[in-house]
């Protein structure tokens, strides 16, 4: 996703700092694990992330 290897126990936190995601009040449903968060796309983050990267 971001074109480096990452420590899968420090994704989270990478992408977070990364602003590209909105949490949204929402959890996971139907799952017989503790519930993750929901995450959505800043669509403008997004794109201008793509962009600078072409």
């Amino acid at each position: 996703m971001l074109g480096t290897p990452l420590d899968r126990r420090n994704f989270r936190k990478k992408i977070a700092l990364k602003s590209w995601l909105s949490e949204l009040d929402e959890l996971e449903e139907d799952v017989t694990h503790r519930p993750g968060k929901l995450h959505k796309f800043k669509t403008k983050a997004a794109k201008a992330s793509v962009s600078r990267k072409s």
